[in-house]
């Protein structure tokens, strides 16, 4: 995804709308039919018409009242029509909690860092991602670890397991998970606090791991300056305690900057580059010499940032993804499958060839619009998403309890490391 733009009141020669709802529409289609680029097959323009017709109708008995949340449903009901998925509006509370992430800053709310899912079935919820700056982190908690009681209570039989951790972090005061890892039950004591910053990659080594491999974590790449800069460091840890093999962990990783996607593949791959071309001029960003560069049309543009202490992994290197490995997660292992490492898991998500840009809106909402078509250095476009090298389902179930889950096990057999 590329920077924010904001949208100003169209006011010369037409006058403002009737009303909030339809002054909404008006400018977020304006804004939509502007900038779209993307491959939808739908009639953009007909669709707009359609679309504003039915909100004229819904708002005639209102005349210059009609609420503001009328026309976002109107806009939503457009966008689902148009049927791309990397083109959507945010609600004024999901602009700032996106502003924030890609300010490297996180929610502020308590919580102990952690990221789960539901297991399949019942019986408790996995950890997909640990923070290395929270509690949860700070207590001992893997992924993989099963979580199957917050504070004496039992999560076989619940499936509000994530509301009721939430619950208890924002009471201010320690609370209780029971965890399942291997054949172990484990307690831990926990206190939420409010965590500054946005969730960023880890490097996770031991627990079930053979002795020389990590699993690097790249939760998502909406940190501007930090996501790149973490993933170079975490490399360098990695050399430090001579490990022979990485595995790089996608799965659930929606997206994100593509500067910090670019950032951080360079730890991976001498000199990457793509192009993203628009409706009037085609942008390649690459990394050259430590610095992420930028050129439109071919000519320089500027740079975003320069790299300290650029690293580059010579070790072993396999890729992890799954169906929710999105946008910049998919061009992440992309990139790498093309120079000849095994990716592993699942097809993703399907946003691997296009990119978005977010256009802010009167009403403090937000509309991403997919303004660029991506393809490789050469100018050959991308596909719709990424085929694994290795097809293995994304088992939650299978995940729960173990750190060393089958597309991880998978990945140590590729590398010819055994546990």
């Amino acid at each position: 995804m590329w920077g924010k733009l904001t949208v100003l009141w169209w006011m010369c020669g037409m006058g403002l709308a009737a009303s909030p709802a339809e002054d909404l529409y008006d400018q977020s289609t304006r804004t939509l039919q502007d900038n779209y680029f993307g491959y939808s097959a739908q009639d953009l323009p007909a669709l707009v018409e359609t679309h504003h017709q039915q909100l004229q109708a819904v708002c005639k008995p209102r005349a210059d009242s009609c609420p503001v949340e009328l026309g976002r449903d109107a806009l939503e009901h457009l966008l689902a029509e148009l049927n791309d998925p990397h083109t959507y509006y945010l609600y004024p509370e999901e602009s700032v909690e996106r502003d924030r992430a890609q300010a490297g800053q996180g929610p502020l709310t308590p919580r102990i860092g952690l990221t789960t899912a539901p297991v399949p079935g019942g019986g408790g919820r996995v950890v997909l991602f640990v923070r290395d700056d929270g509690p949860a982190f700070r207590a001992g908690m893997k992924p993989g670890d099963l979580i199957t009681g917050v504070a004496g209570k039992s999560l076989s039989a619940r499936e509000d397991g994530g509301s009721l951790i939430a619950e208890y972090s924002q009471k201010h005061l320690p609370f209780e998970l029971t965890i399942k890892r291997g054949t172990d039950i484990l307690h831990f004591t926990l206190q939420a606090e409010v965590l500054t910053q946005a969730p960023l990659p880890t490097l996770t080594t031991g627990a079930g791991l053979p002795n020389d491999v990590g699993l690097l974590q790249i939760p998502d790449f909406e940190a501007y300056q930090e996501v790149g800069f973490k993933v170079h460091n975490l490399v360098k840890e990695a050399q430090s305690k001579n490990l022979k093999a990485l595995i790089v962990d996608l799965r659930n990783n929606e997206g994100g900057l593509l500067v910090e996607l670019l950032s951080a593949v360079a730890a991976f791959a001498p000199n990457p580059a793509l192009l993203s071309m628009g409706k009037t001029e085609t942008t390649r960003l690459e990394y050259r010499r430590g610095s992420l560069q930028v050129r439109i049309n071919n000519q320089f543009a500027g740079q975003y940032y320069a790299m300290t202490f650029p690293q580059m992994w010579t070790g072993k290197l396999a890729v992890l993804v799954n169906k929710d490995t999105a946008s910049s997660g998919e061009y992440f292992a992309y990139y790498l499958q093309k120079l000849g490492v095994t990716v592993i898991g699942e097809p993703t998500a399907g946003l691997l060839n296009t990119a978005s840009q977010t256009f802010d809106l009167p009403d403090r909402g937000a509309l991403v619009i997919t303004t660029v078509k991506s393809a490789s250095p050469d100018g050959t476009f991308y596909p719709e998403r990424l085929t694994p090298d290795i097809m293995i389902s994304d088992d939650l179930l299978a995940r729960a309890g173990n750190l060393v889950d089958p597309l991880v096990q998978r990945a140590l057999e590729e590398l010819d490391l055994t546990l």
